[in-house]
């Protein structure tokens, strides 16, 4: 019987826990009548990227990112256009696009899961030319990504120190958006780019969001008045953001964005820099996952 081959790559310093008892995890409960598994541990940034594309050439069955949203887009990001699913399991801080996958969070339940082989396939988006999976922003998302990679600790109570920080610290900006369909001019508090439904930790900035469907959404969230920040919260956490006056939501397979003044902007949750032009597009169902 052909056993498939599996090559967890891990990443062990992203997310809130330790991974020194993955390897055990994956031999308690990974199927080896019909898996054949490996293990590799990053050792430096863009590891996870390199590795994942031998395995790719290798014809891997599949690769399994063991990390975070940020990890996961290095590893997704070489496997794009190939015949090597994209395995997950989620130890980073929001596992956005995990928990829009329906992947299970308990590491030994993510791992059984695997056994299930289960594949699918997700769309790709491109911010610049760098893919990413889950949510891309510019401004206020991209500027809680930069505190909370300077804050020590991970976790949600680290983001909701981050955004508590940037709420008070980040000003709206000017922004053109511009499609086949579309030309918006206005203010903008949040603007983000999502290809699943959250940003992770069950913040949904967009909540019909659909993964393989040839769009991108394009959720704007204008200046409103600071007494209504709980409001717009809790509508984050509710699934309820679209309903607010506030919100706009445009659905491209491309456009471009302009700022009047460089902004940062982050990609599946890293910082990438700061922009005052962007191209965005999305490619359909062009990547293997499993969900």
């Amino acid at each position: 019987m052909y056993k498939k081959k599996l090559l967890f790559i891990i990443n062990p310093i992203s997310g809130i826990s330790t991974k020194a008892g993955i390897p055990d995890l994956i031999g308690k409960y990974i199927d080896e009548q019909r898996f054949e598994p490996e293990i590799y541990f990053t050792n430096y940034r863009g590891d996870a990227s390199r590795e994942a594309r031998e395995a790719a050439l290798r014809k891997t069955d599949i690769v399994v990112a063991v990390g975070g949203d940020g990890t996961i887009n290095e590893i997704a990001s070489s496997l794009i256009g190939t015949e090597t699913a994209l395995g997950i399991i989620p130890l980073g801080s929001g596992n956005g696009l995990a928990r829009h996958l329906g992947i299970p969070l308990n590491t030994g339940k993510a791992i059984n899961f695997l056994n299930q082989n289960k594949v699918s396939l997700m769309d790709t988006a491109f911010l610049n030319e760098q893919a990413f999976f889950n949510v891309a922003g510019i401004g206020f998302d991209a500027f809680v990504g930069y505190l909370f990679a300077s804050i020590p600790g991970r976790g949600f109570k680290t983001y909701v120190r981050a955004t508590w920080r940037a709420l008070w610290n980040f000003k709206p900006f000017q922004v053109k958006i511009i499609s086949d369909s579309l030309l918006y001019e206005g203010k903008a508090f949040i603007l983000s780019f999502a290809n699943s439904n959250q940003f992770g930790n069950n913040c949904y900035i967009n909540p019909d969001g659909i993964i393989h469907d040839g769009k991108i959404e394009i959720v704007l969230v204008k200046p409103f008045p600071a007494r209504l920040t709980p409001i717009i919260l809790w509508r984050l956490f509710a699934k309820k953001i679209l309903a607010s006056k506030y919100v706009e939501l445009f659905s491209v397979d491309s456009a471009t964005i302009e700022t009047e003044e460089d902004a940062p902007v982050q990609l599946d949750g890293d910082v990438i820099g700061k922009f005052r032009k962007v191209a965005l597009r999305v490619e359909q169902e062009n990547l293997r996952v499993m969900a």
